[in-house]
């Protein structure tokens, strides 16, 4: 694990004592030296549960890559790559039109020529720029695409050939796709095909076989707690984002009855992540649906900071809070915005008065 600027909160000038967790490494390969930085996004502590990054500072991004770029750079390395769990976006070719933390808040601070390229994770993107003489890639989301960048060295010289260097678009490569379309989307499909292994990964399927083989005996080990049945569903409920989910809707209301005395439940719609079919609700498909483990807290809001708080979920890519023993009228946009909150009893939530809700 690379990660170059996560550190201790009492001692800043070291990481944490962790096996196998340095901040850059140097890979050898056919006469080539190529130094690999980690960096992981300073926002981590404010989007993940507090006990999981207790003790921890995660520090700015630029510094640490700056810091482990040039004692890379002494030790000789050819090319210097940094790996970002960073967020970012470019909605054009243009690279003027990127932005986001891995541009701003590591890019644009960096010195110009120290850094070769930048591999992107974290936004569901797919990205392949020369931003500011740096090629930065990021190979979409969910695995169905492979990242390319194509970086052309000069051993002797012991640098990267900027001119012959680029990064390429990713490449498709769903893992199962469909027999009669080759494509891994299902909505072109027909009723008779089938799901087969995309022969595009034909060359790592030693690799693929010794991951699966590992799989059959953790499902052994899980089985009894995976196929446990909660309860039943008469029809599916499907999720969505942009609207009503039916497992977010779900868990808010069990949200809202596992606190007594709360007057409603507050759910981020990405907490959710599958829909759940209709018939046994097993442990297994439960999980699958709500995978985070996430904590219950309370907090009591006035109306008018439920109503502000609703809205900003919405300005955010659009998303809908899912909610219970409230109901919410909402505009889609442009601009998303919510018109009106209403109690069980149809009544219009107080903006000065205080209720208590529940939070995910």
């Amino acid at each position: 694990l690379l990660t170059a600027n996560i550190t201790l909160e009492g001692d800043h000038s070291k990481g944490p004592a962790w096996p196998n967790v340095r901040p850059s490494v140097i890979i050898a390969r056919g006469g080539a030296r190529v130094g690999l930085i980690g960096v992981t996004t300073p926002t981590t502590p404010r989007v993940t549960m507090a006990r999981l990054v207790k003790g921890l500072r995660f520090g700015g991004l630029a510094q640490a890559v700056q810091r482990e770029a040039a004692a890379l750079r002494k030790e000789g390395v050819h090319a210097v790559v940094v790996l970002a769990h960073a967020e970012g976006k470019c909605p054009g070719r243009d690279p003027q039109s990127c932005r986001g933390e891995a541009f701003g808040e590591l890019l644009d601070r960096l010195p110009a020529g120290l850094v070769d390229a930048v591999i992107m994770g974290h936004s569901p993107e797919c990205i392949w720029q020369r931003y500011k003489g740096t090629l930065v890639t990021e190979a979409c989301s969910r695995g169905v695409a492979v990242g390319q960048l194509r970086l052309v060295l000069d051993l002797e010289a012991g640098k990267v050939i900027s001119s012959a260097s680029r990064a390429l678009p990713p490449a498709p490569a769903c893992h199962d796709i469909f027999s009669d379309t080759g494509s891994c989307d299902a909505s072109q499909t027909s009723p008779d095909s089938r799901v087969i292994v995309n022969p595009l990964l034909s060359r790592h399927r030693a690799l693929v076989e010794q991951a699966a083989a590992f799989i059959p005996g953790y499902r052994e080990d899980l089985k009894h707690t995976e196929q446990r049945v909660l309860g039943k569903l008469a029809r599916p409920l499907l999720h969505s984002l942009a609207g009503s989910s039916g497992p977010g809707l779900l868990t808010a209301r069990a949200m809202l009855l596992a606190v007594p005395g709360a007057d409603l439940a507050i759910l981020n719609p990405r907490a959710v992540r599958a829909d759940l079919p209709a018939g046994d609700v097993t442990y297994g498909r439960l999980f699958s649906a709500l995978p985070f483990e996430n904590r219950l807290a309370t907090a009591k809001l006035t109306g008018a900071e439920l109503k502000a708080l609703l809205n900003a979920g919405m300005s955010y890519r659009g998303d809908i809070f899912q909610v219970a023993g409230v109901r919410l009228t909402a505009r889609c946009g442009p601009p998303p915005s919510v018109l009106g909150l209403q109690d069980r009893r149809g009544r219009p939530l107080d903006p000065k008065k205080f209720y208590r809700v529940v939070l995910s």
